[in-house]
């Protein structure tokens, strides 16, 4: 081997070396980059949930909303004011049965008759 191989193989390898490590400078940057805007958007998240902590504290603070919320759990009402109990009752959750037709057809056969024109007259 000659002296210029030598020499071309050793530039050939510094130039490979150097790409490698360009590659890993653009990756870490990429990925500094995007921990910087994960943080930037915790930072604002948590800036927004500040004010907003500010807000209830001075609507807190007011003698107004202090007397309602007393009025509220401990079941007192202004003079003109009523108070309203609401349970659940026990079949609540059931659902109730659709109403039967006016003319007794079903819904599909009002939909046949309409589409077919076959109206039948109202009473």
């Amino acid at each position: 081997m000659t002296r210029s191989h030598v020499i071309t193989a050793g530039l050939a390898l510094c130039c490979v070396l150097l790409g490698f490590r360009a590659v890993a400078i653009s990756i870490k940057r990429y990925t500094a980059h995007r921990d910087l805007q994960t943080a930037q958007d915790a930072i604002a998240q948590a800036q927004a949930a500040n004010e907003r902590t500010k807000s209830d504290l001075t609507r807190m603070q007011q003698p107004a909303w202090l007397a309602l919320l007393a009025r509220d759990r401990l079941g007192y009402a202004q003079p003109g004011e009523t108070d309203v109990v609401v349970y659940k009752s026990g079949n609540s959750g059931t659902i109730s049965q659709p109403q039967a037709a006016i003319d007794g057809r079903s819904s599909l056969r009002k939909w046949w008759d309409w589409l077919l024109g076959n109206q039948r007259p109202r009473d």
